[in-house]
């Protein structure tokens, strides 16, 4: 089963957890201590066709104009004690006064590394990827979903492949959805790449769901209970 870079830009992705990685830490020079931050960590289990895939975790914290976000995803599918597909991604995202500073991303996807690294110069971005080097525009937005920001744009960096992709988006309605057992309201759109993508968010402008097919199954990003008990 081959997911494409939009969620695993985000998990497939689109990239985008609970599992060990056994690898070289990502990002030393972005994953910095943040003393005296406010810290907030949402956390998705993911399902495939309706049965668990793994999870997806993404810790934001803030201090002043810095934020510092990490991404962790870890998903899995097997036949028994046979593992068929394995994708593992870890991203480290340093921002300051809304503009993304460093970008340090790994994933291990079947056994194969690949690692994504972007550094801000003046108003630019440089961008070191398995795809080669390009300086993109400062105003870039990996695709990590959490930064609502991204739905203005027309393209993102995909950060798992550090190729940038052209996207479209587009507001599908206002509706109730069940964020981890309790009732909530959420803004609904579509974010058409390499993959048509749903995304919910809520009031505060958090994602609170992701949904989308790859190859014909559902796959499906809900809020771990523990999460939406945090939220109070």
């Amino acid at each position: 089963m081959r997911m494409t870079g939009v969620l695993f830009a985000a998990l497939m992705a689109l990239a985008p957890m609970a599992s060990a990685i056994a690898a070289e830490p990502v990002g030393e020079s972005v994953s910095r201590p943040v003393s005296s931050a406010k810290t907030r960590k949402i956390v998705f289990d993911v399902y495939r066709q309706g049965k668990p895939f793994g999870q997806h975790e993404i810790v934001i914290a803030e201090r002043g104009e810095e934020q510092s976000v990490a991404v962790k995803i870890g998903l899995r599918a097997g036949l028994g004690p046979i593992t068929v597909f394995d994708y593992q991604h870890r991203c480290q995202e340093l921002w300051r006064g809304g503009e993304l500073q460093e970008l340090d991303c790994w994933t291990k996807r079947d056994g194969k590394d690949r690692r994504v690294t972007a550094r801000r110069v003046g108003q630019s971005m440089r961008v070191i990827g398995p795809k080669g080097n390009v300086e993109l525009d400062g105003s870039v937005i990996p695709s990590s979903y959490w930064n609502m920001r991204l739905l203005d744009q027309n393209r993102m960096l995909n950060s798992e492949t550090g190729e940038i992709l052209p996207i479209a988006v587009s507001l599908i309605g206002d509706e109730v959805i069940d964020v981890g057992g309790k009732p909530t309201k959420a803004r609904r759109y579509r974010l058409q790449s390499q993959l048509a993508l749903d995304l919910w968010y809520d009031d505060q402008d958090q994602v609170v769901r992701i949904a989308f097919q790859a190859r014909g199954q559902d796959i499906d990003y809900r809020i771990a209970a523990s999460t939406a008990a945090s939220r109070g």
